[in-house]
């Protein structure tokens, strides 16, 4: 009987691959991380945006604190009356007209019932003075009235001092006139002037034009 053969070898079965435990996932990192993303983000955003859209503020714009604004000139717009006999220039208000009167062109009245600027009368008859007035003579002018109480100060006009006179009836006032009127008397060139008010409702507009008298030379 012939042997019976051993079945060959078998080969051993290959190593099952080893699997490594994965690292803890450290999710306080990540946290962290977008946190950190996050602020970088903001700041970029809110420094790019400063430099597209904000304009800087020119110098002589600044106001320093306390430093209070220009006031505004209000006689900028007004028109502007010249006379050459009388050498000056002054600005007026439009609800002010000129009127102007035969032989009596170069003193300067002003009305406020005129539409027309200037007004054209036919005669200078009047009980009394306009309600304002610029007037000017190469004598000295003088106030002599004792029925009023007068009161002065000096007053700058174009440089030149003159004095202002502020008069008001005393209480046993009689006869015909105004009870109440001002006169700023002053002189240059041999030239004297007095600008004249009756009317308080004026009384600012007064100052406002007088501020803007000025001698031609």
């Amino acid at each position: 009987m012939d042997p019976v053969p051993s079945a060959p070898p078998q080969p051993a079965p290959p190593p099952e691959p080893v699997t490594l435990p994965k690292p803890p996932i450290k999710i306080w990192v990540w946290i962290l991380e977008g946190v950190l993303l996050l602020a970088a983000g903001t700041t970029g955003g809110i420094f790019l945006g400063k430099q597209l859209y904000s304009k800087p503020i020119p110098s002589e714009t600044l106001v320093k604190e306390g430093q209070p604004s220009p006031t505004p000139d209000i006689t900028a717009n007004w028109k502007t009356y010249n006379n050459a006999a009388a050498n000056y220039t002054v600005n007026y208000p439009p609800n002010l007209a000129i009127l102007k009167c035969p032989n009596e062109e170069d003193q300067l009245y002003f009305v406020t019932y005129s539409q027309q600027d200037p007004m054209i009368a036919l005669t200078c008859a009047r009980d009394g003075r306009y309600p304002l007035e610029i007037i000017f003579s190469k004598s000295p002018i003088t106030l002599k009235d004792n029925r009023y109480a007068v009161s002065k100060e000096s007053i700058n006009i174009d440089n030149t001092i003159g004095t202002k006179y502020t008069s008001s009836a005393k209480p046993n006032f009689e006869g015909q006139g105004e009870t109440w009127f001002i006169d700023v008397i002053f002189s240059k060139n041999g030239i004297y002037y007095d600008a004249y008010l009756r009317d308080k409702n004026l009384l600012t507009t007064f100052d406002q034009i007088l501020s803007t008298f000025k001698f031609i030379n």
